[in-house]
């Protein structure tokens, strides 16, 4: 993976298997159930890709947004999108406007006040959950459309266009 600056960071399959693993059972210990949703703002580096898989791990169905959203359009994402937790970078997590009261479940990849540490997450050892059994017709992903003609809709895709394989 490039950063910012284009250094390379060599990341193995192990390295994110075992940061998704440790990132879905903080999630299941933190509550959140089969069927509910995360909303993800976050650029696009491994850890989102760790954030996606720790989600349907355990049949979470991850809200992925693009980074461009404002606070106003967050607050819409979650209301529609039924979010009950959210994983986003530490620079976005003012858009979210009284977030914690609402109860949610509050990821910051980066330290932040009142946010859970993504790093100690993913970091964290502790019981394995099982791997979610998803039926093609399960839900397993949600974005929203771009709203160009209107307000942006919720679209559901289906754990069929999803390929995830287990150990």
């Amino acid at each position: 993976a490039l950063d910012a600056t284009g250094r390379a960071t060599p990341w193995t399959f192990s390295q994110i298997a075992t940061r998704s693993r440790h990132l879905a059972a903080f999630l299941a210990s933190a509550g959140l159930k089969r069927g509910e949703r995360v909303l993800l703002l976050m650029d696009r580096t491994p850890d989102w890709q760790i954030a996606m898989t720790g989600c349907l791990h355990i049949g979470v169905i991850p809200v992925p947004c693009v980074t461009q959203v404002s606070a106003d359009e967050l607050s819409y994402r979650l209301k529609q999108s039924g979010a009950t937790g959210v994983i986003c970078e530490q620079k976005f997590t003012d858009r979210f406007v009284d977030v914690n009261r609402h109860g949610l479940v509050c990821i910051s990849r980066g330290s932040t006040a009142n946010w859970i540490d993504f790093e100690a997450v993913v970091n964290q050892t502790g019981p394995e959950v099982p791997l979610a059994v998803m039926r093609a017709e399960d839900p397993a992903l949600m974005y929203f459309t771009s709203g160009s003609s209107g307000l942006p809709k919720a679209v559901v895709h289906a754990a069929r266009s999803v390929f995830l394989r287990g150990k």
